[in-house]
């Protein structure tokens, strides 16, 4: 029986034959998708795919979850409705 924290769905299975014959399940980590813009769904160049946190991102605001352009785009709009 797995282990405690094996027993997750979000870990990759795979079945290995041991040198004595035996088969066992080894587990994995999913592979991290690549970042989209949360608002035109395009992927983010410059921020890596990795799910570790310590990896660098864009220091501007909203770096790593908006493009430039709907960045840029809701900047403008945000400077027009303020006046």
């Amino acid at each position: 029986m797995p282990t405690r924290h094996e027993r997750t769905r979000s870990l990759k299975r795979k079945q290995r034959r041991l040198p004595g014959g035996r088969h066992t399940t080894h587990y994995r980590r999913k592979k991290a998708g690549r970042p989209i813009c949360s608002s035109c769904r395009t992927y983010l160049k410059g921020v890596s795919t990795s799910t570790a946190k310590t990896k660098r991102r864009p220091q501007r605001t909203y770096g790593g979850v908006l493009c430039f352009n709907c960045l840029q785009k809701m900047m403008i709009e945000r400077a027009r409705t303020t006046q």
